[in-house]
């Protein structure tokens, strides 16, 4: 092969890929899908920084289904798998009104509920906590309805006094007084009752199941010996409690809230009889923070499982999430619990069609004020997506436009909620042309940067003259 000494040699390795042309249009179409990508990837990590769109990832396991089929809310009758076993006729509309007089509500002392959780005395022998556990609560519940309403108000307040580390009035020691006798009366009752219950039974008991009952009789009897009667009488001086007797009245504050969720019934509205587990589940909301609340809760519920399951949730802190479609304020009937008043908002989880009741204490700042617009005689409806952490209270019976419907109610402190980016007037208000040209201008100037970066990367240098006195000679193939 003859050398080339004019410097412009034909061996492949000395030639260099020519720079893109950036006038051609294929090449300009690959700018611009890098400046897209480059955008979308911006856009992709601006979504991703969004808690809501990562949800999916907890709620995948079963916890909250992320569609749900739709259900017949309608009040069935009486007997009905859906229905209760008495539905009283007042009925709440979802702007919270009666359509009936209260005079119409169950009485709560006649109402029809389930047996009470008593112990057996027929029962094979029992573990040793659960049996005494079940004799207490059965225990309370018959001490409470031997009580007046007055007598249960005096010492339901007495209780409150103690939770809250203030003394007893003096006005109200005289009525605390009787009303432990009058419980040390029903304890001892209860107990001996219970002992002769066991002592002539006639169903055939063992000697060892005899004995394991006859300690749960015991127990009961020490109890209020050694722990329940000094507690309430250390009540009445007026003076704070002791680290332990504190801890034996709020063991029976527990006690007594479990009792109170047994008055508690699906497939009606608001019960007298439901009051106190109402105001209970309430103050303990006033009193504790909205993130203790989230981390003690057992997770998010959709609107399937509280629907389909309420014994099962009741009186359990559950998350649920949604889009607030209505809301109003209502004031409380006067209570003992400190509580003034309440949100209401109609909530429509993700997924679901029928909507769930939430009242909640507080509304965050920014939040719409819907008692001033109610107040203002607007319709307070809302579009506002929130997240509830509360306790489940019951499947409650409201009036809808076309029938009777349920809806499963939970109590709340107060909805977690973000404010949206435009608010108020601005959010209204169209864009001025200053900010359509910086958005271009700066589009633009982003886009010719971008490509005149991609240039200069790209751009080919001149090829430097290879010198007569250094140049490469290129073998030539010859054979052996």
């Amino acid at each position: 092969m003859p050398l080339d000494f004019t410097g412009n040699s034909n061996d492949q390795r000395f030639r260099r890929k020519p720079p893109p042309d950036y006038l051609a249009r294929r090449t300009q179409y690959r700018i611009f899908a890098l400046v897209g990508s480059l955008f979308l990837v911006f856009f992709l990590m601006e979504q991703a920084r969004k808690p809501e769109n990562w949800r999916w990832i907890w709620t995948a396991g079963g916890v909250q289904a992320p569609v749900e089929v739709d259900v017949d809310t309608r009040l069935r009758p009486p007997g009905s798998n859906e229905g209760g076993d008495r539905v009283s006729p007042l009925l709440i509309s979802p702007e919270g009104e009666a359509s009936l007089p209260a005079a119409t509500e169950p009485d709560a002392e006649h109402a029809v509920r389930p047996a009470p959780a008593r112990q057996a005395v027929g029962a094979p022998k029992p573990e040793t906590s659960e049996p005494v556990r079940t004799a207490r609560h059965d225990l309370w519940s018959r001490l409470l309805e031997s009580l007046g309403d007055d007598q249960r108000t005096e010492f339901l307040s007495g209780l409150k006094a103690a939770r809250d580390k203030q003394a007893l009035p003096a006005a109200a020691i005289p009525a605390w007084t009787q009303i432990i006798e009058h419980l040390e009366s029903g304890w001892q009752s209860y107990v001996h009752k219970a002992f002769l219950a066991v002592g002539q039974d006639t169903a055939g008991l063992t000697d060892a199941e005899k004995q394991s009952w006859l300690q749960v009789i015991e127990t009961l009897k020490r109890d209020w010996q050694d722990d329940v009667q000094p507690a309430l009488q250390a009540v009445g001086t007026g003076r704070p409690l002791e680290p332990r007797l504190q801890m034996i009245v709020d063991d029976v504050q527990r006690t007594l809230d479990q009792v109170f969720l047994d008055a508690v019934r699906d497939n009606t509205v608001f019960r007298n009889a439901e009051k106190d587990a109402w105001f209970r589940m309430l103050e303990q909301l006033d009193q504790r923070d909205l993130s203790v609340l989230q981390r003690q809760s057992t997770g998010y519920a959709g609107f399937l499982q509280l629907y389909k399951q309420p014994a099962a949730y009741r009186g359990k802190l559950v998350t649920i999430a949604g889009t607030i479609r209505m809301g109003y304020y209502r004031e409380a009937p006067e209570n003992l619990y400190g509580i003034r008043g309440y949100y209401v908002f109609w909530l429509r989880p993700a997924g679901a069609k029928s909507p769930i009741v939430v009242y909640c204490l507080e509304i965050p700042d920014g939040f719409p004020d819907v008692a001033k617009l109610e107040r203002d005689g607007e319709r307070p409806q809302l579009d506002e997506e929130a997240e509830f952490t509360g306790f489940f209270f019951k499947r409650w019976a409201y009036r809808a436009q076309d029938d009777t419907r349920l809806a499963p109610l939970v109590l709340a402190k107060s909805p977690r909620w973000e404010r949206p980016p435009d608010t108020g007037d601005a959010a209204d208000r169209a864009a001025s042309p200053w900010f359509w040209t910086a958005v271009f201008g700066g589009t633009g100037a982003f886009g010719i940067g971008l490509a005149a970066i991609f240039f200069w990367l790209t751009r080919r240098s001149q090829p430097r003259d290879v010198p007569l006195q250094i140049e490469i000679l290129e073998r030539a193939d010859s054979k052996p």
